[in-house]
């Protein structure tokens, strides 16, 4: 993707002005690729340049990107809650869920509600799912299945998981 911005570069030195920012990127060995900033100066037929690696500083950009992104979805779906009427709250869970799925880009989310007769059960709300799959149970046993998420509940508090390296086995 960065041949004709490199290949611009190239020739902007050919004629002998000063490339003040060229960002591409290079394949490692091992499949990876980095990011490389250049300046360089052309004195007649000889270039000097320097790069440095910026990699780092590009995957910090993108989470960041990425994560403004997701605030933004989420503000947009809060948003539409609260101005639904409540015959149109379903919809807004499943439009929302359908959202939040394509942005993570996964292809299942469940909302479970407990069930305040039976506390250790749960039961199924709302489904979105873009592929096939297994039927996914209308009623489950929370103790067996989510014995840290019930734990939590139990206990009053928020579950955020910032990432599926965070999430508990079960």
């Amino acid at each position: 993707d960065d041949r004709e911005a490199t290949k611009e570069a190239m020739a902007t030195l050919g004629l002998q002005k000063v490339l003040y920012e060229l960002t591409n990127r290079y394949c490692c060995k091992d499949g990876s690729y980095r990011w490389f900033e250049w300046r360089a100066v052309p004195v007649g037929n000889i270039i000097y340049a320097a790069a440095r690696d910026i990699t780092d500083r590009k995957q910090a950009e993108e989470r960041l990107k990425e994560r403004l992104e997701f605030e933004q979805l989420l503000s947009v779906v809060s948003t539409r809650f609260v101005a639904a009427p409540a015959e149109r709250i379903d919809q807004e869970i499943n439009e929302a869920m359908q959202r939040i799925c394509e942005h993570l880009n996964i292809d299942l989310a469940v909302l479970w509600q407990l069930i305040e007769t039976n506390p250790q059960f749960f039961t199924l709300t709302h489904l979105y799912r873009s592929l096939e799959g297994p039927p996914v149970p209308e009623k489950t046993n929370a103790k067996d299945l989510f014995p840290w998420c019930l734990k939590q509940i139990s206990t009053g508090n928020i579950i955020i998981v910032p990432s599926t390296e965070d999430m508990p086995e079960d």
